[in-house]
Order: C-alpha cells, then sequence, then structure tokens
C-alpha cells in the first residue's frame, strides 16, 4: 500500500492512504496546488499532477511558486516535528517566583530518535527516545507539571510548568500526546483522595 505525505501551508500531514488524500481534495481539505510525496519518488509533486483524474472538471488556479530548499528531502524522517513556546512575560515569572526567565521552555522537538528539551538560554537537554519515562502531576488548580527522567542517567531530569507559560490547553494536549506522557499515580491518587472528599 502507497503512502502519502502531502505538504499544505507549510505543514506536513502524513503518512495518508490513497483514500484519505482522495477524500480529502473531493472534501476541499487538500488542493491541487499542495504538494504530495510518495517513499520512492525523487521529488515533491503537484496533488493535482498526481490525482488528475480529480482535477479534470475543477477551475485551475495557476500552481503557487515553491521553493525547493524550503521542502524536505526525500527520506527524511517525516515524524521529526517542533514544538515552539511562546515568550511569557517577565511579571509573570515574577508573580509565578521564577525570576530565572532564562530557563523558561523555548521548544520541545523530535529529530530521528533524540527528543531535545530547549530552554530560552539556549541550553539543551537530550533523551533517546525509549530512554526516559515522561509523567505529570495535575495540580490542584488543574494544570500540569510535566516531568521527563531519563532511564539511562539517574540525574537527567526535566520539568516544566504549564503555569508558567502562556499556551493554549491544546498545546499541552498535543505535546502530551506526542512524548507519550502520562498521569503519574501519585497525581491519581491525589485526586482521586480530593473527589472522594
Amino acid at each position: 500500500m502507497t503512502e502519502y505525505h502531502i505538504t499544505k501551508d507549510g505543514a506536513q500531514i502524513g503518512p495518508l492512504t490513497e483514500t484519505e488524500v482522495t477524500s480529502g481534495l473531493i472534501d476541499g481539505k487538500f488542493s491541487g496546488n499542495d504538494l504530495v510525496w510518495t517513499p520512492g519518488n525523487a521529488d515533491w509533486q503537484l496533488l493535482s499532477t498526481a490525482f488528475p483524474s480529480l482535477h479534470a472538471n475543477a477551475v485551475q488556479m495557476p500552481p503557487v511558486p515553491v521553493e525547493k530548499a524550503s521542502l524536505p528531502l526525500p527520506g527524511l524522517d517525516l515524524n521529526s516535528w517542533t514544538m515552539k513556546t511562546k515568550d511569557t512575560p517577565f511579571w509573570k515569572f515574577l508573580l509565578g517566583m521564577n525570576v530565572f526567565k532564562s530557563y523558561q521552555l523555548d521548544c520541545v522537538e523530535k529529530r530521528g530518535d533524540v527528543l531535545t528539551v530547549r530552554v530560552l538560554s539556549g541550553k539543551t537537554c537530550t533523551f533517546k527516545i525509549g530512554e526516559f519515562k515522561a509523567k505529570y502531576i495535575k495540580t490542584a488548580q488543574g494544570n500540569r507539571d510535566f516531568i521527563l527522567k531519563s532511564t539511562t542517567k539517574p540525574i537527567q531530569k526535566v520539568t516544566f510548568r504549564e503555569t508558567e507559560l502562556q499556551m493554549p490547553e491544546s498545546w499541552w494536549d498535543e505535546l502530551e500526546q506526542k512524548i507519550g506522557v502520562t498521569e503519574s499515580g501519585v497525581s491519581k491518587l491525589l485526586h482521586k483522595i480530593k473527589s472522594s472528599i
């Protein structure tokens, strides 16, 4: 079964099946000007070229100019991702008793089998996929404190808090899903006790 990777508005989507791509074209999720790549192809091509029968009766728009340098190379790990944070105002850090703004989370990214956590000062902490535990503790206010701890290097640990960053709930949910974070047993127990009181 062929898998398809689509680039739409600078974001990569996939792998997708042919049925998913066809449905996306029919429903308007994808356009003929979006790019598609399949393993084994040397380059990206327009969806209108890859699926010409779906565009025979459609109004043809001129192709969007695409610079090859901005496209990933075939064979690139399409499961790589970066989740960048917004800058949090300094006064929020003072209210949160965190005066070390340089330690604010800048981004979390996955490249190949390495997960990297970077703070604003530029310092990084890297974890090899499969060699760390990711848990969160839910606070009384409903916020999450994420904890990543190496299973091979006992002193390697990173904690970042939902309350310190002005990111939408969906950002935290996506991060939780991407790195496989689960709620810690202690957190579950505390919330169970709290709800029974």
